[in-house]
């Protein structure tokens, strides 16, 4: 009888697994590297489907195992998400994607160093060949992420006296607030005193701005933000978004992709947009650019750039199906 449960348990994952596109394996894997870069004809041959063989594309996300096909004048560069390397192959031949870095049969490799190791991204479990989305039908919100524990504010106003609260978030209409500090001061900006108490990664709060002295109703600012999942997702946001600028002045696909990887896999469609646009100017035809972009303007509420961006991904995609949209 616990045979019997037992197999058909199994058999009832497997379907699950079958159904979503996943293969147990992949399902439990971590992701090891994404592609950076990649010029002339790279094909992807997955582990998980043996059988199938893809075009390569910008951001896709590579497991132990998987193979890149390369054509005589093809180059890919791929970043290693354990330490943020880069390796880059050259020249016909077959590179395999391993814990310890490529192995390749004919392509000339080349290592250097990426911007950052992408933490939060091999941190998450794989979604197989999908690249995967749930569409939103009432975005247009995003909040505010900081990479610090000492966030800044500002508002306007004439800069006289006022009342600084930052509350435990989310925040609801009507629900009753958590207070976590206060404080009068004067001007149009502050940034959270180190001896307040302490604030912790991967939380939500919000704050408001009253004035001294205070009228029924009158609010001169309320904001709610966010904290990154943690330090080392702090450091990297902070490093990154300090070169976004330099990286689309000199049209850096390499770093213009880990930028654009950090910031979805953070949530931060809003920064996303400017070097995904970038992207989309260098590699018209790549179907993850207009998937990404898709994305982001669906996650802000653009739903007319939105099916615009989803208009491409059909054009440029052809049969693959690595480019899901999965309606709510």
């Amino acid at each position: 009888m616990n045979t019997r449960i037992c197999r058909t348990a199994w058999a009832s994952i497997l379907l699950f697994f079958m159904a979503c596109g996943l293969s147990p394996l992949r399902a439990e894997e971590s992701s090891l590297a994404v592609i950076l870069s990649l010029s002339g004809s790279v094909e992807l041959h997955s582990k998980a489907t043996p059988q199938s063989r893809k075009k390569a594309s910008l951001m896709r996300l590579l497991y132990a195992g998987d193979r890149l096909l390369l054509a005589d004048t093809a180059e890919v560069t791929v970043k290693f998400l354990s330490d943020g390397r880069r390796e880059k192959a050259k020249g016909k031949g077959e590179v395999t994607i391993t814990a310890q870095g490529c192995k390749s049969k004919g392509p000339t490799l080349q290592k250097g160093e990426g911007l950052v190791k992408l933490t939060a991204l091999r941190d998450k479990q794989s979604v197989g060949d999908q690249l995967g989305t749930r569409l939103e039908r009432d975005g247009g919100k995003e909040l505010m992420l900081a990479a610090t524990l000492n966030p800044s504010f500002s508002w306007k106003g004439e800069g006289g006296e006022v009342l600084l609260s930052l509350f435990q978030g989310p925040f609801i209409f009507g629900a009753q607030e958590t207070l976590i500090w206060k404080k009068r001061i004067t001007g149009n900006a502050y940034v959270y005193p180190k001896e307040a108490p302490p604030l912790e990664w991967g939380q939500r709060y919000y704050w408001k701005v009253l004035p001294v002295p205070m009228r029924p109703d009158e609010v001169i600012k309320s904001e709610e933000f966010r904290t990154a999942k943690n330090l080392a997702v702090a450091r990297q946001l902070t490093l990154v978004r300090d070169r976004v600028a330099n990286a689309i002045k000199a049209h850096d696909i390499d770093s213009l992709t880990e930028m654009v990887t950090l910031f979805m896999d953070n949530e931060c469609y809003n920064e996303a947009l400017p070097p995904l646009k970038e992207l989309e100017a260098l590699r018209p035809e790549d179907p993850a650019v207009h998937y990404l972009l898709a994305i982001a303007y669906n996650k802000l509420g653009e739903h007319i750039l939105f099916k615009q961006e989803k208009e491409k991904v059909k054009e440029h995609a052809g049969n693959d199906d690595t480019y899901k949209f999965v309606e709510q």
